[in-house]
């Protein structure tokens, strides 16, 4: 809070300010992709006087965790192809904001899936990462979404994950029908 002050016209004043977020706060940039289905805002308030119109939401920038662009780069690497990212209400376990932010891809060539899904669940010391497959059905396979959880630390994040990540994929997208 500042105390009053007068504004000249043309005349800019920077106010600094810090703002605590959430470690499961949605990012609004991923890498080279700006996400523009997640769009966030900070209200402020001026008062201004004889001003009919004192808030404002002011759009924030906020960039992906180093799990979230070290991961999300990897699957790209194999040749998973950047789709889109939205927020999905949910009660997923890890889940401390009632919703959560999936990332989703279209699988690498040759993967049995329809998409991949990636959410991220940031806490102190590690991150959990849900990857989740969108199975394509056939012939006495209904198909449908399978889910793997690995706990990152987030100082484990120079590992090879290309070849861990395809390993998950390939999981995923294994069969389960009667034959499968």
């Amino acid at each position: 809070m500042h105390g009053p002050f007068t504004l000249h016209p043309g005349e800019r004043r920077t106010l600094p300010f810090a703002i605590g977020l959430p470690l499961q706060t949605p990012f609004t940039v991923l890498g080279p992709h700006e996400l523009p289905k997640v769009q966030l805002g900070l209200r402020t308030e001026l008062e201004i006087a004889r001003s009919t119109d004192k808030t404002d939401l002011d759009p924030i920038r906020v960039g992906a965790p180093p799990v979230a662009d070290r991961i999300c780069g990897a699957l790209e690497g194999i040749g998973c192809r950047f789709l889109r990212s939205d927020l999905e209400a949910t009660r997923v376990p890890g889940a401390e904001l009632g919703f959560v932010q999936e990332v989703e891809f279209a699988p690498p060539h040759g993967v049995n899936l329809s998409e991949v899904e990636v959410v991220f669940l940031a806490g102190p010391h590690s991150t959990d990462v849900l990857l989740v497959g969108d199975r394509r059905g056939g012939l006495l396979d209904a198909g449908g979404d399978t889910t793997r959880r690995l706990t990152v630390a987030h100082d484990a994040l120079d590992r090879h994950w290309e070849s861990t990540l395809t390993e998950h994929l390939q999981e995923l997208a294994r069969r389960r029908g009667l034959f499968g």
